[in-house]
């Protein structure tokens, strides 16, 4: 076997491995709920407007990683953050891992890029980690309920602020290399 086709087969089963559970999720929907896969009343919206912003640090979390991590979860209309629950319906989008430097002490302005690699001004694109979904994606809520999750494996948003206001545009490819995008207005809330 020659280095060439190692290096092709090993890609390959590290694609595989990262597929499996995004394959196997709609049948692991299904046990969670009894056996009755989730009511797909509304499906996940192409374009979204989301109305609040929350923001939280968690400094530097990654051992030898000089970057301060913060996560960003954005909410559309009809879908009100609690503590640790959402309620009503709408839309969420989550990066549970965002990258800027260490002085900053708000999401600074930038366009921010989904990879693999932590660097400034980056975000994890979606993965399983410890059996915890981590990363950028979406979650669709109807009558406080999950009925759909979107990971995201590419893509950018970018960051500008007037005065206090921030002003997010996101453009998204989904692991099923669909395209979303979404826009954000308004005076995000930091935890």
């Amino acid at each position: 076997m020659t280095t060439d086709t190692r290096h092709e087969n090993l890609h390959a089963m590290k694609t595989l491995r990262f597929l499996l559970p995004l394959l196997l999720l709609p049948a692991l929907f299904a046990a969670c709920s009894g056996g009755n896969s989730p009511v797909q009343r509304e499906t996940a919206a192409i374009d979204t407007v989301f109305t609040q912003a929350r923001i939280r640090s968690y400094g530097r979390y990654y051992k030898g990683l000089e970057l301060k991590v913060v996560s960003l979860d954005l909410y559309s209309e009809g879908l009100r953050p609690q503590p640790d629950s959402t309620h009503n319906s709408g839309t969420s989008l989550r990066f549970s891992d965002l990258f800027i430097d260490t002085t900053d002490t708000r999401l600074p302005e930038a366009m921010y890029v989904i990879d693999s690699v932590p660097a400034l001004h980056s975000a994890l694109p979606a993965l399983y980690f410890d059996g915890q979904l981590t990363g950028a994606c979406l979650l669709q809520v109807i009558d406080g309920q999950l009925q759909q999750i979107n990971t995201f494996s590419e893509g950018s948003f970018s960051l500008r602020y007037e005065g206090d206001t921030a002003v997010m545009d996101f453009r998204l490819v989904s692991a099923a290399s669909r395209t979303y995008h979404g826009v954000y207005r308004g005076v995000p809330a930091y935890d």
